[in-house]
């Protein structure tokens, strides 16, 4: 069964600002530039539909989350339990990766969990289950966003340890992934990190595509689906 991310909801106010952005790489030898949200023979139409397959509502509420919300603050993130060097290196690369998009608040490890926003948890099996509400999941994600506001403030991530390698690098960069804003499982993409009927290795072009647009400043928390669609419209190129 999928992995579960649940929606908590907090009620502190944040205030949040935005910005422009209107970056662009080449993307081939006949001098053809695109946006570097471009992913390759992706189109505009599909890439809104894509975006908007993950970016509103939940696993198992579609109708739970009709705005964009996202990390406005640093995230400090703690790791709690017992990780492999392949867990670490799993998450530096994709820490990597995170902090070079232009717009993302920015993830650091820190070592005081006292001042952390987001902690990951490696869990046997007993304590897992202790934590996690669902019996049959591997791996758990759940997050407080403010509704005045549509930021994130805080999130937790559950890893079972008590599974294959491979797998659990899989459910680690699944649940981190949706724990910054991409809440939905897609049904459509089978090579996406977060395909709800099957586990791949690594992010796809899309997935990268969907992580670079939802922190575009120009995005901001609160939009609805066809604000965002929008705007998708005119940097996606």
């Amino acid at each position: 069964m999928k992995r579960i991310l649940a929606l908590l909801f907090a009620i502190s106010l944040l205030l949040t600002g935005c910005n422009s952005n209107t970056s662009s790489t080449p993307s081939n030898s006949d001098g053809e530039k695109h946006s570097v949200y471009y992913a390759d023979r992706v189109s505009v139409d599909k890439m809104a539909y894509y975006f908007n397959d993950v970016c509103f509502g939940s696993e198992y509420d579609v109708q739970s989350k009709q705005t964009v919300v996202k990390w406005q603050d640093p995230i400090m993130l703690y790791i709690d339990g017992v990780a492999t060097m392949t867990d670490y290196e799993v998450l530096n690369d994709f820490l990597d990766f995170l902090n070079n998009i232009e717009g993302f608040p920015g993830i650091m490890q820190i070592h005081d969990k006292t001042q952390a926003n987001l902690v990951i948890h490696f869990l046997g099996l007993a304590q897992f289950r202790d934590e996690v509400p669902v019996q049959e999941a591997i791996g758990y994600a759940s997050y407080n966003y403010n509704n005045a506001t549509s930021t994130i403030t805080d999130g937790d991530v559950f890893i079972l340890t008590d599974t294959d390698q491979t797998e659990r690098s899989s459910v680690i960069l699944e649940e981190v992934y949706q724990i910054l804003g991409p809440t939905k499982d897609t049904l459509v993409r089978k090579d996406s990190i977060i395909y709800q009927r099957g586990n791949v290795e690594k992010l796809s072009d899309v997935d990268k595509s969907i992580m670079r647009l939802l922190y575009c400043e120009r995005i901001t928390p609160g939009m609805t689906m066809a604000q965002s669609e929008e705007i998708i419209r005119e940097i996606y190129y």
